[in-house]
């Protein structure tokens, strides 16, 4: 099932796309998190940005996702995948130690990738 994601820079967001039956963000009868608000009754998108005169704007980002640097879009980067390393059981309780080490990073690659639509206001 597609995934729509709304991020503002301190709290991701997702919600569940339509289901083939029509509902809005059902996720096979689960409902999805609203993305207008947070728990804590916080706007997600809280029109606070400032465009000119205008104090009550936001901005909206599109973003073209790929899977290589050929694809000039926004790309995932690993460098040799998950390794894992077991430590041992420790001498002082019943614990195990184990390290696990992923190094990933996000690339840019082409100028058209992901943009920016700012002074948007609601209404």
């Amino acid at each position: 099932m597609p995934m729509h994601f709304i991020h503002r820079f301190d709290r991701p967001h997702m919600r569940l796309a339509d289901s083939p039956q029509g509902e809005a963000g059902s996720g096979g009868g689960q409902p999805g998190p609203e993305a207008g608000i947070d728990p804590d009754n916080t706007r997600i998108l809280a029109q606070s940005e400032t465009q000119g005169t205008a104090t009550a704007t936001s901005s909206i980002y599109a973003v073209r996702y790929g899977s290589s640097e050929g694809d000039q879009a926004v790309t995932g980067l690993t460098n040799g995948g998950v390794n894992v390393q077991d430590r041992g059981q420790l001498q002082d309780k019943p614990a195990y130690r184990i390290r696990i080490e992923f190094f990933v990073g996000l690339a840019v690659f082409g100028g058209k990738a992901a943009t920016r639509l700012k002074g948007v206001i609601n209404g």
